[in-house]
């Protein structure tokens, strides 16, 4: 019996995973093409807002949604990055050009958060907030845009 849940909630966590995967995309795209930092907020709280219906009827399943798009878009940024590539100054700066200078500031902090930047410090999460999603989907976006060639890497 243990078996078949175990094997169930891999084949979930594997749907949800693909799912969230999927609607990133769509959301970079939507960020590329729109030119606005309203698809990356739409998202996280689509998705904040899932995460909490689905807790309230498992609560082992609270966050569950937002960590693993936390983990996507960290992977996805942490990928365009080469040996000894630490320089997230042209990103930030595409962020800053295209959706605002808040969202610049958001995006750079976002990066410290996944280690493209020497300089971490724990409170930038706290910093971000809300906007802790939306500055990795800005950053991811960035990076899709200037070394992607228009697309996320996954």
């Amino acid at each position: 019996m243990q078996d078949h849940e175990a094997e169930r909630s891999d084949t979930g966590f594997a749907a949800l995973e693909e799912l969230l995967r999927d609607d990133l995309e769509t959301t970079i795209a939507r960020t590329l093409t729109e030119r606005s930092p309203e698809p990356a907020r739409t998202f996280a709280t689509r998705l904040a807002t899932t995460d909490h219906a689905a807790a309230a009827h498992h609560q082992e399943a609270a966050g569950l949604g937002r960590s693993i798009a936390f983990y996507l878009l960290a992977r996805s940024i942490m990928s365009t990055r080469g040996p000894g590539d630490g320089n997230v100054d042209p990103a930030v700066e595409w962020v800053g050009r295209t959706l605002g200078p808040h969202c610049a500031t958001a995006a750079a902090t976002a990066a410290r958060l996944v280690r493209m930047s020497k300089r971490v410090d724990a409170r930038d999460s706290e910093q971000l907030g809300e906007d802790l999603l939306p500055a990795l989907v800005w950053l991811a976006s960035s990076l899709a845009a200037t070394r992607g060639h228009g697309a996320p890497v996954w």
